[in-house]
């Protein structure tokens, strides 16, 4: 594989929209001058006169909306050098992304939280945005969120989800968004992490609704289901990463994503990612659905024989060149 860009300046490698969506948009605007041309030669047959000043503002309102069809075109391309972190927390992997270069938007639910990891990763400046907000089934809404002091990553949209059985959640009232609205504001990313508690549901059916397709994503794994929906929409090829063996893995180098940078990967983190992960270990994603329920079947026996939780990733083989 060959070394991924440095990203020294991010915004030269944000992915171009496509030829023909920009053919598409020129020829639009063509036509719509070639109009404008007809309708200025019919008015001048029929003896009737068409101020200057109309035509020019028809023409200035034409490339106005090509140059806004453009700009849409662009947001719905991959931006090679974004990320979206969806469970923040401490921005453990946001500080990861950010050090090999890439720009990141975290959604984080609690505000102090939130506003601790803005804090604690303002070195990295306009590269990073976090959004003090919780994923919910609809966005521009307050929803109760559920908040535990003694395993604070543990907070969720559902107060069962949070505790667990185990502990007591503080319950806050938190704004909301969705997939939707953060790809309308952001772009669409390169790669989506969502870790999020009991929500990881809503990010994966949102994700299936949406026509934009980040080129990675990854999300935990709590039903073969969430393999099925992620094929549904469009990913053909996935590997199951066992975050309890974080501490054993090595980032390498040279480097597949972005620049190198060293790190130690602990539980609270979701390793790597994309172009870095072992390329033998990618599968059609009906093997890594088998692959899934046979981890979960040995589980369910001996949790000592698999210990930890898992993530899916998946991306297609087009990207894998398979």
């Amino acid at each position: 594989m060959k070394p991924g860009p440095a990203f020294a300046d991010p915004a030269e490698h944000r992915t171009r929209p496509s030829r023909p969506k920009i053919i598409s948009i020129t020829i639009l605007a063509l036509v719509a001058r070639q109009q404008i041309v007809m309708i200025h030669r019919v008015s001048q047959q029929a003896n009737c006169r068409i101020r200057p000043q109309t035509l020019s503002r028809v023409e200035t309102f034409v490339a106005r909306r090509a140059l806004i069809l453009k700009s849409a075109c662009c947001r719905e391309q991959p931006q090679r050098d974004l990320i979206f972190d969806f469970g923040l927390h401490r921005g453990f992997d946001s500080e990861f992304y950010l050090s090999k270069g890439f720009r990141v938007v975290g959604l984080e639910a609690v505000p102090s939280i939130c506003n601790g990891t803005r804090e604690r990763l303002s070195r990295f400046e306009e590269r990073f945005t976090a959004v003090n907000k919780a994923l919910s089934d609809r966005a521009g809404e307050l929803a109760s969120f559920y908040s535990v002091p003694e395993k604070d990553d543990w907070g969720s949209l559902s107060k069962l989800a949070a505790e667990k059985g185990r502990y007591q959640s503080i319950e806050i009232v938190v704004p909301t968004t969705d997939l939707h609205e953060l790809l309308d504001q952001y772009g669409t990313p390169y790669y989506i992490k969502c870790d999020l508690e009991g929500a990881d549901v809503i990010f994966r059916d949102q994700l299936a609704r949406d026509r934009r397709r980040p080129v990675f994503v990854s999300l935990e794994v709590n039903s073969e289901v969430d393999i099925d929906i992620l094929a549904e929409a469009g990913y053909d090829r996935g590997q199951i990463v066992n975050q309890w063996m974080h501490p054993f893995t090595h980032v390498p180098n040279p480097p597949s994503e972005g620049s190198y940078h060293e790190a130690r990967f602990t539980g609270e983190t979701s390793g790597l990612f994309g172009l870095e992960l072992p390329r033998e270990k990618w599968s059609p994603l009906e093997a890594v659905k088998d692959r899934y329920l046979r981890w979960r079947a040995l589980k369910a026996m001996d949790e000592n024989l698999a210990p930890g939780w898992v993530d899916v990733h998946v991306c297609t083989a087009a990207v894998l060149g398979a």
